[in-house]
Protein backbone atom coordinates (compact mmCIF):
# COMPACT_ATOMS: atom_id res chain seq x y z
CA UNK A 1 0.00 0.00 0.00
CA UNK A 2 2.73 2.40 0.81
CA UNK A 3 4.20 1.56 -2.57
CA UNK A 4 1.16 2.64 -4.13
CA UNK A 5 1.05 5.65 -2.42
CA UNK A 6 4.46 7.07 -3.75
CA UNK A 7 3.15 5.90 -6.86
CA UNK A 8 -0.18 7.98 -6.91
CA UNK A 9 1.52 10.81 -5.55
CA UNK A 10 3.86 11.05 -8.53
CA UNK A 11 1.03 10.49 -11.05
CA UNK A 12 -1.09 13.49 -9.50
CA UNK A 13 2.40 15.85 -9.61
CA UNK A 14 1.99 14.66 -13.29
CA UNK A 15 -1.62 15.33 -14.17
CA UNK A 16 -1.51 18.71 -12.38
CA UNK A 17 1.79 19.61 -14.57
CA UNK A 18 0.91 18.54 -17.68
CA UNK A 19 -2.45 17.69 -17.92
CA UNK A 20 -1.69 14.25 -20.02
CA UNK A 21 0.53 11.30 -19.37
CA UNK A 22 2.74 11.00 -22.12
CA UNK A 23 5.89 8.33 -22.27
CA UNK A 24 8.45 7.62 -24.87
CA UNK A 25 8.93 3.79 -24.25
CA UNK A 26 6.67 1.50 -25.69
CA UNK A 27 6.70 -0.57 -22.41
CA UNK A 28 5.34 2.96 -20.82
CA UNK A 29 2.80 3.65 -23.47
CA UNK A 30 0.71 0.74 -23.26
CA UNK A 31 0.97 0.93 -19.39
CA UNK A 32 -1.23 4.19 -20.26
CA UNK A 33 -3.65 2.87 -23.20
CA UNK A 34 -6.75 2.70 -20.91
CA UNK A 35 -6.35 5.93 -19.11
CA UNK A 36 -8.13 8.75 -20.43
CA UNK A 37 -5.44 11.00 -21.67
CA UNK A 38 -7.78 13.90 -22.18
CA UNK A 39 -9.20 13.45 -18.91
CA UNK A 40 -9.86 17.02 -16.77
CA UNK A 41 -7.59 17.39 -13.11
CA UNK A 42 -10.73 17.08 -11.45
CA UNK A 43 -11.09 13.44 -12.93
CA UNK A 44 -7.75 12.19 -12.45
CA UNK A 45 -9.12 10.12 -9.26
CA UNK A 46 -11.80 8.78 -11.12
CA UNK A 47 -9.36 7.76 -14.07
CA UNK A 48 -6.73 6.00 -11.61
CA UNK A 49 -9.72 4.31 -10.36
CA UNK A 50 -10.73 3.02 -13.41
CA UNK A 51 -7.56 1.84 -14.54
CA UNK A 52 -6.67 0.13 -11.83
CA UNK A 53 -10.05 -1.63 -11.65
CA UNK A 54 -9.47 -3.24 -15.59
CA UNK A 55 -5.27 -4.06 -14.93
CA UNK A 56 -4.71 -6.51 -11.54
CA UNK A 57 -0.59 -5.15 -12.29
CA UNK A 58 -1.67 -1.38 -12.01
CA UNK A 59 1.27 -0.83 -9.13
CA UNK A 60 4.14 -2.55 -11.38
CA UNK A 61 2.90 -0.90 -14.93
CA UNK A 62 2.05 2.61 -13.39
CA UNK A 63 5.83 2.64 -11.63
CA UNK A 64 7.18 1.30 -14.96
CA UNK A 65 5.76 3.95 -16.83
CA UNK A 66 6.42 6.49 -14.33
CA UNK A 67 10.07 6.07 -14.07
CA UNK A 68 11.48 8.81 -16.37
CA UNK A 69 9.69 11.46 -13.97
CA UNK A 70 10.89 9.68 -10.50
CA UNK A 71 14.30 9.78 -12.10
CA UNK A 72 13.85 13.50 -12.87
CA UNK A 73 11.90 14.05 -9.07
CA UNK A 74 15.56 12.75 -7.97
CA UNK A 75 17.64 14.84 -9.51
CA UNK A 76 16.50 17.82 -9.28
CA UNK A 77 13.63 17.57 -6.25
CA UNK A 78 11.02 18.86 -7.95
CA UNK A 79 8.27 17.73 -10.76
CA UNK A 80 7.26 21.08 -12.51
CA UNK A 81 6.75 22.79 -9.00
CA UNK A 82 5.22 19.83 -6.68
CA UNK A 83 7.33 18.84 -3.98
CA UNK A 84 9.27 15.11 -4.59
CA UNK A 85 7.97 12.80 -1.57
CA UNK A 86 10.78 11.97 1.24
CA UNK A 87 10.78 8.49 0.58
CA UNK A 88 12.53 6.36 3.73
CA UNK A 89 11.83 2.86 2.10
CA UNK A 90 14.44 0.64 1.86
CA UNK A 91 13.19 -1.76 -0.83
CA UNK A 92 15.00 -2.66 -4.37
CA UNK A 93 13.04 -1.70 -7.49
CA UNK A 94 14.58 -3.51 -10.62
CA UNK A 95 14.01 -2.15 -14.11
CA UNK A 96 12.07 -4.09 -16.68
CA UNK A 97 14.50 -2.57 -19.33
CA UNK A 98 18.22 -1.81 -18.47
CA UNK A 99 18.92 2.11 -18.70
CA UNK A 100 22.44 3.76 -19.82
CA UNK A 101 23.96 6.59 -18.06
CA UNK A 102 27.14 8.53 -17.92
CA UNK A 103 29.37 8.93 -14.84
CA UNK A 104 28.84 12.62 -14.54
CA UNK A 105 31.52 13.29 -11.76
CA UNK A 106 34.87 15.30 -11.54
CA UNK A 107 37.16 12.38 -11.72
CA UNK A 108 36.22 8.97 -10.83
CA UNK A 109 33.12 7.78 -9.84
CA UNK A 110 33.10 4.52 -6.74
CA UNK A 111 31.05 1.99 -7.08
CA UNK A 112 29.76 0.79 -3.46
CA UNK A 113 28.93 -2.89 -2.07
CA UNK A 114 26.10 -1.33 -0.78
CA UNK A 115 24.02 1.76 -1.00
CA UNK A 116 25.90 3.29 1.72
CA UNK A 117 28.89 6.00 1.51
CA UNK A 118 30.89 3.25 4.14
CA UNK A 119 30.49 0.67 2.21
CA UNK A 120 33.63 -1.25 0.60
CA UNK A 121 34.27 0.45 -2.90
CA UNK A 122 33.72 -2.70 -5.53
CA UNK A 123 34.83 -1.15 -8.69
CA UNK A 124 35.47 2.55 -10.52
CA UNK A 125 34.52 4.12 -13.10
CA UNK A 126 36.23 7.99 -14.71
CA UNK A 127 34.67 10.89 -15.57
CA UNK A 128 32.25 10.13 -18.64
CA UNK A 129 32.15 6.83 -18.78
CA UNK A 130 28.85 4.25 -20.04
CA UNK A 131 27.49 2.89 -16.79
CA UNK A 132 24.45 0.19 -16.70
CA UNK A 133 21.86 0.71 -14.65
CA UNK A 134 19.87 -2.10 -13.94
CA UNK A 135 17.67 -0.82 -10.31
CA UNK A 136 17.06 1.63 -7.59
CA UNK A 137 17.10 1.56 -3.96
CA UNK A 138 15.54 4.48 -1.38
CA UNK A 139 17.87 4.63 1.83
CA UNK A 140 16.90 7.23 4.41
CA UNK A 141 14.96 9.27 1.35
CA UNK A 142 18.57 9.07 -0.77
CA UNK A 143 18.18 7.62 -3.93
CA UNK A 144 20.95 4.79 -4.66
CA UNK A 145 20.96 3.28 -8.18
CA UNK A 146 22.11 -0.57 -8.56
CA UNK A 147 24.43 -0.61 -11.72
CA UNK A 148 26.56 -2.87 -13.54
CA UNK A 149 30.26 -2.83 -14.48
CA UNK A 150 31.23 -5.59 -16.36
CA UNK A 151 30.57 -8.99 -14.13
CA UNK A 152 29.85 -6.58 -10.81
CA UNK A 153 27.27 -5.36 -9.54
CA UNK A 154 27.29 -2.52 -6.82
CA UNK A 155 25.46 0.85 -5.80
CA UNK A 156 26.01 4.43 -7.15
CA UNK A 157 24.34 7.41 -5.16
CA UNK A 158 22.02 9.07 -7.29
CA UNK A 159 23.28 12.38 -8.32
CA UNK A 160 26.57 10.78 -10.05
CA UNK A 161 24.67 9.52 -13.07
CA UNK A 162 23.15 11.23 -16.08
CA UNK A 163 20.93 10.48 -18.48
CA UNK A 164 18.81 11.27 -21.88
CA UNK A 165 20.30 14.68 -22.68
CA UNK A 166 21.83 15.55 -20.01
CA UNK A 167 24.10 12.51 -20.46
CA UNK A 168 24.89 13.17 -24.11
CA UNK A 169 25.73 16.80 -23.43
CA UNK A 170 27.90 16.14 -20.38
CA UNK A 171 29.65 13.07 -23.08
CA UNK A 172 30.40 16.03 -25.73
CA UNK A 173 32.22 18.28 -22.62
CA UNK A 174 34.29 14.99 -21.69
CA UNK A 175 35.20 14.43 -25.60
CA UNK A 176 35.93 18.12 -25.99
CA UNK A 177 38.65 17.53 -22.84
CA UNK A 178 39.99 14.88 -24.29
CA UNK A 179 41.26 16.53 -27.06
CA UNK A 180 44.38 17.68 -25.72
CA UNK A 181 46.59 16.78 -22.40
CA UNK A 182 45.29 19.24 -19.82
CA UNK A 183 47.77 20.72 -18.11
CA UNK A 184 49.53 19.06 -15.14
CA UNK A 185 49.57 20.31 -11.33
CA UNK A 186 52.93 20.92 -10.36
CA UNK A 187 52.77 20.03 -6.25
CA UNK A 188 49.70 19.03 -3.44
CA UNK A 189 49.26 21.14 -0.19
CA UNK A 190 46.65 20.16 1.79
CA UNK A 191 43.67 22.52 1.89
CA UNK A 192 42.06 22.22 4.84
CA UNK A 193 43.76 22.89 8.75
CA UNK A 194 44.77 18.76 10.11
CA UNK A 195 46.01 20.42 13.35
CA UNK A 196 43.14 18.91 15.52
CA UNK A 197 43.48 15.28 13.85
CA UNK A 198 45.44 12.69 15.71
CA UNK A 199 49.14 12.30 15.16
CA UNK A 200 48.65 9.23 13.29
CA UNK A 201 46.60 11.03 10.48
CA UNK A 202 48.24 14.26 10.25
CA UNK A 203 51.76 12.04 9.45
CA UNK A 204 49.93 9.95 6.89
CA UNK A 205 48.27 13.06 4.93
CA UNK A 206 51.68 15.21 5.28
CA UNK A 207 53.38 12.08 4.00
CA UNK A 208 50.94 11.63 0.58
CA UNK A 209 51.05 15.82 -0.17
CA UNK A 210 54.79 15.30 0.28
CA UNK A 211 54.66 12.08 -1.99
CA UNK A 212 52.41 13.34 -4.71
CA UNK A 213 54.44 16.78 -5.03
CA UNK A 214 57.61 15.04 -5.61
CA UNK A 215 56.39 12.84 -8.09
CA UNK A 216 54.29 15.62 -9.84
CA UNK A 217 57.91 18.19 -9.79
CA UNK A 218 60.55 14.99 -10.32
CA UNK A 219 59.68 11.82 -11.61
CA UNK A 220 56.68 12.81 -13.86
CA UNK A 221 58.63 15.48 -16.17
CA UNK A 222 61.41 12.77 -16.21
CA UNK A 223 59.35 10.19 -17.61
CA UNK A 224 57.87 12.37 -20.41
CA UNK A 225 60.94 12.57 -22.02
CA UNK A 226 60.54 9.24 -22.45
CA UNK A 227 59.19 8.51 -26.37
CA UNK A 228 57.97 5.09 -25.85
CA UNK A 229 55.30 6.79 -22.94
CA UNK A 230 55.57 3.58 -20.82
CA UNK A 231 57.16 5.13 -17.75
CA UNK A 232 54.87 8.04 -18.12
CA UNK A 233 51.97 6.02 -18.20
CA UNK A 234 53.84 4.27 -14.56
CA UNK A 235 53.70 7.62 -12.91
CA UNK A 236 50.19 8.74 -14.02
CA UNK A 237 48.37 5.68 -12.62
CA UNK A 238 50.72 5.89 -9.08
CA UNK A 239 49.70 9.35 -9.05
CA UNK A 240 46.02 8.68 -9.30
CA UNK A 241 45.86 5.69 -6.78
CA UNK A 242 48.19 8.54 -4.22
CA UNK A 243 45.25 11.34 -4.95
CA UNK A 244 42.49 8.49 -4.48
CA UNK A 245 44.46 7.33 -0.94
CA UNK A 246 44.26 10.96 -0.11
CA UNK A 247 40.37 11.38 -0.49
CA UNK A 248 39.63 8.30 1.01
CA UNK A 249 41.11 10.13 4.09
CA UNK A 250 39.69 12.98 3.48
CA UNK A 251 35.59 11.75 3.35
CA UNK A 252 36.40 10.52 6.62
CA UNK A 253 37.44 13.15 8.35
CA UNK A 254 35.24 16.00 6.19
CA UNK A 255 37.99 17.36 4.80
CA UNK A 256 35.94 18.91 1.64
CA UNK A 257 38.50 21.24 0.46
CA UNK A 258 41.48 18.69 0.49
CA UNK A 259 39.08 16.36 -1.48
CA UNK A 260 38.06 19.05 -3.68
CA UNK A 261 41.86 20.08 -4.61
CA UNK A 262 42.36 16.21 -5.22
CA UNK A 263 39.25 16.19 -7.39
CA UNK A 264 40.51 18.70 -9.40
CA UNK A 265 43.86 17.27 -9.63
CA UNK A 266 42.55 13.38 -10.38
CA UNK A 267 40.73 15.18 -13.35
CA UNK A 268 44.40 16.54 -15.37
CA UNK A 269 45.85 13.09 -14.41
CA UNK A 270 43.07 10.85 -15.55
CA UNK A 271 42.96 12.80 -18.86
CA UNK A 272 46.30 12.49 -19.21
CA UNK A 273 46.05 8.73 -19.12
CA UNK A 274 43.49 8.95 -21.20
CA UNK A 275 44.95 10.95 -23.74
CA UNK A 276 48.18 8.56 -24.05
CA UNK A 277 46.20 5.51 -24.46
CA UNK A 278 44.43 7.51 -27.16
CA UNK A 279 47.60 8.37 -28.99
CA UNK A 280 49.54 5.11 -28.54
CA UNK A 281 46.49 2.91 -29.31
CA UNK A 282 47.36 0.40 -26.02
CA UNK A 283 45.21 0.23 -23.23
CA UNK A 284 46.18 -0.11 -19.83
CA UNK A 285 46.90 -3.97 -20.07
CA UNK A 286 49.02 -3.36 -23.46
CA UNK A 287 51.11 -1.15 -21.18
CA UNK A 288 51.79 -3.01 -18.64
CA UNK A 289 52.64 -5.98 -21.05
CA UNK A 290 55.21 -3.44 -22.24
CA UNK A 291 56.95 -2.58 -19.18
CA UNK A 292 57.00 -6.20 -18.34
CA UNK A 293 58.87 -6.71 -21.96
CA UNK A 294 60.67 -4.29 -21.69
CA UNK A 295 62.50 -5.40 -17.91
CA UNK A 296 62.54 -9.08 -19.44
CA UNK A 297 64.87 -7.91 -22.33
CA UNK A 298 67.05 -5.42 -19.61
CA UNK A 299 67.26 -8.98 -17.81
CA UNK A 300 68.45 -10.66 -20.88
CA UNK A 301 71.08 -7.95 -21.64
CA UNK A 302 72.53 -7.78 -18.19
CA UNK A 303 72.37 -11.85 -17.49
CA UNK A 304 74.42 -12.16 -21.29
CA UNK A 305 76.79 -9.77 -19.94
CA UNK A 306 77.16 -11.26 -16.67
CA UNK A 307 77.70 -14.84 -18.48
CA UNK A 308 80.80 -12.49 -20.89
CA UNK A 309 82.33 -12.00 -18.20
CA UNK A 310 81.97 -14.72 -16.54
CA UNK A 311 83.93 -16.46 -19.51
CA UNK A 312 86.67 -13.74 -19.40
CA UNK A 313 87.32 -14.59 -16.04
CA UNK A 314 87.54 -17.89 -16.78
CA UNK A 315 89.70 -17.88 -19.27
CA UNK A 316 92.27 -15.46 -17.33
CA UNK A 317 91.95 -17.83 -14.34
CA UNK A 318 92.38 -20.65 -16.30
CA UNK A 319 95.92 -19.01 -17.62
CA UNK A 320 96.48 -18.36 -14.01
CA UNK A 321 95.97 -21.80 -12.98
CA UNK A 322 98.49 -23.25 -16.16
CA UNK A 323 100.95 -20.84 -14.64
CA UNK A 324 100.58 -21.94 -11.27
CA UNK A 325 100.81 -25.76 -12.53
CA UNK A 326 104.33 -25.04 -13.96
CA UNK A 327 105.55 -22.88 -10.73
CA UNK A 328 104.10 -25.70 -8.59
CA UNK A 329 106.18 -28.77 -10.29
CA UNK A 330 109.59 -26.59 -10.84
CA UNK A 331 109.12 -26.25 -6.87
CA UNK A 332 108.46 -30.06 -6.70
CA UNK A 333 111.29 -30.73 -8.57
CA UNK A 334 113.69 -28.65 -6.55
CA UNK A 335 111.60 -29.95 -2.56
CA UNK A 336 109.87 -32.66 -2.26
CA UNK A 337 109.28 -30.98 1.53
CA UNK A 338 108.44 -27.76 0.14
CA UNK A 339 105.71 -29.73 -2.42
CA UNK A 340 104.08 -31.04 0.28
CA UNK A 341 103.74 -28.40 2.72
CA UNK A 342 101.84 -26.76 0.17
CA UNK A 343 99.52 -29.40 -0.84
CA UNK A 344 99.16 -29.17 3.29
CA UNK A 345 98.06 -25.49 2.77
CA UNK A 346 95.98 -26.79 -0.51
CA UNK A 347 94.10 -28.90 1.73
CA UNK A 348 93.85 -25.81 4.60
CA UNK A 349 92.72 -23.79 2.50
CA UNK A 350 89.65 -26.10 0.36
CA UNK A 351 88.59 -26.94 4.16
CA UNK A 352 87.87 -23.35 5.02
CA UNK A 353 86.31 -22.43 1.28
CA UNK A 354 83.79 -25.45 1.80
CA UNK A 355 83.22 -24.33 5.54
CA UNK A 356 82.38 -20.54 4.33
CA UNK A 357 80.23 -22.14 1.54
CA UNK A 358 78.30 -24.54 3.88
CA UNK A 359 77.84 -21.31 6.16
CA UNK A 360 76.53 -18.83 3.12
CA UNK A 361 74.08 -21.83 1.93
CA UNK A 362 72.99 -21.44 5.51
CA UNK A 363 72.68 -17.79 5.69
CA UNK A 364 70.74 -17.77 1.99
CA UNK A 365 67.91 -19.99 4.08
CA UNK A 366 65.05 -18.47 5.15
CA UNK A 367 62.45 -20.61 6.39
CA UNK A 368 60.14 -18.48 7.37
CA UNK A 369 60.09 -16.81 4.08
CA UNK A 370 59.07 -20.11 2.42
CA UNK A 371 56.23 -20.16 4.98
CA UNK A 372 54.55 -16.94 4.26
CA UNK A 373 55.26 -17.36 0.06
CA UNK A 374 53.77 -20.64 0.89
CA UNK A 375 50.28 -19.44 2.89
CA UNK A 376 50.49 -16.48 0.43
CA UNK A 377 49.49 -19.07 -2.44
CA UNK A 378 46.70 -20.33 -0.23
CA UNK A 379 44.93 -17.65 -1.43
CA UNK A 380 44.89 -17.67 -4.55
CA UNK A 381 41.51 -17.43 -6.53
CA UNK A 382 40.07 -16.83 -2.93
CA UNK A 383 39.85 -13.64 -2.76
CA UNK A 384 39.04 -11.19 -4.80
CA UNK A 385 40.52 -7.81 -5.24
CA UNK A 386 38.69 -4.70 -4.78
CA UNK A 387 40.52 -0.73 -4.59
CA UNK A 388 40.89 0.37 -0.60
CA UNK A 389 39.17 -2.96 0.50
CA UNK A 390 40.44 -5.27 3.93
CA UNK A 391 38.29 -8.67 3.74
CA UNK A 392 40.94 -10.76 3.93
CA UNK A 393 38.56 -13.76 3.94
CA UNK A 394 37.41 -16.30 1.06
CA UNK A 395 35.50 -14.73 -0.51
CA UNK A 396 35.93 -11.00 0.37
CA UNK A 397 38.03 -8.28 -1.14
CA UNK A 398 41.33 -6.63 -0.58
CA UNK A 399 43.76 -4.55 -2.48
CA UNK A 400 47.46 -5.36 -3.41
CA UNK A 401 48.75 -3.33 -0.15
CA UNK A 402 45.74 -5.08 2.48
CA UNK A 403 47.09 -8.43 1.11
CA UNK A 404 50.65 -7.94 1.75
CA UNK A 405 49.48 -6.66 4.89
CA UNK A 406 47.69 -9.32 6.35
CA UNK A 407 49.61 -12.29 4.92
CA UNK A 408 52.64 -10.74 6.86
CA UNK A 409 50.64 -9.90 10.01
CA UNK A 410 49.60 -13.39 10.21
CA UNK A 411 53.55 -14.15 11.42
CA UNK A 412 53.34 -11.50 13.42
CA UNK A 413 56.21 -9.19 11.44
CA UNK A 414 54.36 -5.78 11.07
CA UNK A 415 52.05 -3.67 13.24
CA UNK A 416 50.07 -0.65 11.56
CA UNK A 417 48.75 -0.73 8.13
CA UNK A 418 50.55 1.35 5.47
CA UNK A 419 49.86 1.56 1.70
CA UNK A 420 52.18 0.18 -1.79
CA UNK A 421 54.61 2.95 -0.68
CA UNK A 422 55.00 2.83 2.63
CA UNK A 423 55.47 -0.67 2.93
CA UNK A 424 58.54 0.19 1.14
CA UNK A 425 60.05 0.71 4.12
CA UNK A 426 59.16 -2.58 5.79
CA UNK A 427 62.07 -5.22 7.08
CA UNK A 428 65.65 -4.55 5.58
CA UNK A 429 66.57 -3.85 1.56
CA UNK A 430 68.22 -7.30 -0.40
CA UNK A 431 69.69 -6.89 -3.87
CA UNK A 432 67.47 -8.44 -6.32
CA UNK A 433 69.92 -11.11 -7.28
CA UNK A 434 69.69 -12.22 -3.50
CA UNK A 435 65.64 -12.53 -3.85
CA UNK A 436 64.14 -15.00 -1.82
CA UNK A 437 60.41 -16.60 -1.08
CA UNK A 438 58.38 -14.73 1.14
CA UNK A 439 60.27 -11.33 0.29
CA UNK A 440 58.30 -8.21 -0.51
CA UNK A 441 58.30 -6.85 -3.85
CA UNK A 442 57.45 -3.14 -4.55
CA UNK A 443 56.61 -1.46 -7.95
CA UNK A 444 55.35 2.02 -8.77
CA UNK A 445 51.80 1.58 -6.90
CA UNK A 446 52.20 -1.92 -6.32
CA UNK A 447 53.64 -4.32 -3.76
CA UNK A 448 53.40 -8.55 -4.25
CA UNK A 449 54.90 -11.27 -2.10
CA UNK A 450 57.43 -13.50 -4.06
CA UNK A 451 56.60 -16.55 -4.42
CA UNK A 452 59.95 -18.51 -6.32
CA UNK A 453 61.06 -19.37 -9.85
CA UNK A 454 60.04 -16.06 -10.78
CA UNK A 455 56.71 -15.63 -9.81
CA UNK A 456 54.76 -13.24 -7.46
CA UNK A 457 51.51 -14.20 -5.78
CA UNK A 458 49.76 -10.95 -5.64
CA UNK A 459 45.98 -9.06 -5.62
CA UNK A 460 46.06 -7.83 -9.58
CA UNK A 461 43.71 -5.07 -10.61
CA UNK A 462 39.70 -4.45 -10.55
CA UNK A 463 37.84 -8.09 -11.69
CA UNK A 464 40.19 -10.56 -10.89
CA UNK A 465 41.34 -12.28 -7.92
CA UNK A 466 44.29 -13.08 -6.20
CA UNK A 467 46.88 -15.13 -8.39
CA UNK A 468 49.88 -15.85 -9.40
CA UNK A 469 52.38 -13.54 -11.75
CA UNK A 470 55.73 -12.49 -13.19
CA UNK A 471 57.95 -11.19 -10.98
CA UNK A 472 58.68 -9.03 -13.92
CA UNK A 473 55.27 -7.88 -14.24
CA UNK A 474 56.25 -3.71 -13.90
CA UNK A 475 59.74 -1.83 -13.00
CA UNK A 476 60.76 -2.87 -9.76
CA UNK A 477 61.47 -0.48 -7.27
CA UNK A 478 62.94 -2.69 -4.39
CA UNK A 479 62.88 -5.90 -2.68
CA UNK A 480 62.13 -6.08 1.13
CA UNK A 481 62.99 -8.90 3.91
CA UNK A 482 60.73 -9.21 6.66
CA UNK A 483 61.45 -12.08 9.50
CA UNK A 484 64.49 -13.58 7.87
Amino acid sequence: MKRFTRITAFIMAALLAFGTITYSHESGAAAFDSLDANSAVAGASAALRNYMESNEDYAARIAQALNPIMVIAADTETVSGAETPQVATNEEVLYEQELVGVAGVGSMLNVRQAPSTLSDVVEYLVRGDDIVVVGERYVNGNLWYKVRVGTTEGYVAGTYILFDQAADEFRAIVAEERKDPAEMPTDFVLADDITGLSKDVQDTLNYYAKEISWVLREDYPAAAADTKYVNTYSVLVYLLELYQAVQDIATEYNLTNTFAQADTDITAVELNRQKLSELTGNSESDFFDMISEEQRAADEAAAAAAAAQAAAEAAANEAEAERLRQEAAAAAAAAAAAQEAANQAAAAAAAQQAAQAAAGAAEGTNTVGRAIADFAATWVGKIHYGWGANQFYEGGYVDCSHFTYNVYLSYGLVGGYTTSTGQRSWGRAVALEDIQPGDLVCYNGHVAIYYGNGMIVHAPAAGRDIEFGSLYLAPIVCVRRLGG
